[in-house]
């Protein structure tokens, strides 16, 4: 696997840790999974199994590189978040990396890992290894281990068996319990810059560049969350639901068509798309170039910074109550939250 530009620093930087005896037992990558953050942990996984490795990266034809590469290495183990049945029938915990790479759905973005997957890691940690001297587990989504799941594998953190690796996935430093943080050694993944993003889209699916640049604005600058936006097409139904909410805002036509539309979207994903609109006017407003704001540029939006700032702000406080996914809400809450927030910013 070759990695993307924009995610060469980060596993430099665990290459560099390791080839120089400077790694612990676990290692931390803090990113987005759209970020690329995943792909990171897969090729470290993968170096640190690697019989000889070549300029700081796992050579790709040896033993270990061949069995990682086919997900059938006995001392590697990538371990997901999961249901109960799933973790039952054994799909927590897989051989196979390409779990990791897989863009799941939403719902699966809910599960967590379980303490059931933490015990089972812990037991693992202790076995012998089955190829070589060395084993590595990945744990995907970290931040979603409840305390009792982190207090399953804290043994492990602080004990680490010898030529054991855990390497960890998690949104952010700040997710993880502090006493799991304190024992890693921590690599945040850097934003990826726009030229490098709009480049691996147009490689991945040969978009146009205003669809790319869209796709980016409402992934909040995650190369593969724009590139699955586009991917699944979900980026045009969004455009066409932003248009109509621009429109509502500057008074051009009634909200209702709009909060429809963004009620077909989860949560978390409306949350996020009037978060980074609500970014843009303020930009807009602090006289950043329109060029440099796609939904502000593309939909005309620059009508929208004679909101006021104090509006503005006070939006994207707001916005918390409508990311909630609070199952006491009412079925009719959602509507009349949107409908609420969208006339309070108007105000």
């Amino acid at each position: 696997m070759i990695l993307e530009s924009f995610l060469n620093k980060p596993f430099l930087n665990f290459s560099n840790a390791y080839l120089s005896g400077r790694l612990p037992g676990s290692v931390l990558f803090a990113g987005d999974r759209e970020s690329g953050v995943n792909y990171v942990a897969c090729e470290s996984a993968k170096l640190f199994l690697c019989s000889s490795p070549q300029n700081g990266h796992p050579c790709g034809h040896c033993k270990s590189c061949s069995m990682f590469d086919a997900g059938t290495h006995p001392d590697f183990i990538a371990v997901i978040g999961s249901t109960k049945d799933e973790a039952d029938n054994g799909l927590d915990m897989q051989r196979d990396p390409k779990i990791l790479l897989a863009v799941e759905e939403d719902s699966a973005l809910r599960k967590s890992v379980r303490i059931d997957s933490m015990r089972k890691l812990s037991s693992w940690a202790v076995e012998s290894a089955g190829a070589g001297n060395k084993k590595v587990a990945v744990i995907a989504d970290a931040h979603t281990m409840p305390e009792g799941a982190a207090n399953a594998i804290l043994k492990t953190f602080e004990e680490p068996p010898q030529n054991t690796l855990i390497i960890m996935t998690a949104r952010s430093l700040e997710s993880l319990l502090p006493t799991i943080l304190s024992r890693a050694y921590k690599i945040v993944l850097p934003k990826a810059s726009l030229p490098e993003s709009l480049d691996f889209i147009k490689r991945q699916c040969s978009a146009e560049d205003a669809r790319a640049q869209i796709a980016l604005a409402l992934s909040g600058y995650k190369p593969y969350g724009a590139l699955k936006l586009i991917q699944s097409d979900d980026d045009i139904k969004i455009s066409h639901m932003l248009k109509d909410l621009i429109d509502a805002l500057n008074g051009q036509q009634n909200e209702e068509r709009a909060i429809d539309s963004l009620l077909s979207l989860d949560p978390l994903t409306q949350g996020n798309i009037l978060y980074e609109l609500v970014c843009e006017v303020l930009k807009y407003k602090a006289h950043i170039n329109k060029d440099e704001l796609p939904l502000i540029n593309i939909f005309h939006g620059e009508k929208l910074a004679q909101l006021s700032a104090d509006h503005l702000f006070l939006a994207l406080d707001d916005l918390r109550y409508i990311k909630s996914e609070n199952p006491l809400i009412p079925p009719r809450a959602p509507k009349a939250l949107i409908r609420s927030w969208i006339r309070a910013l108007k105000e």
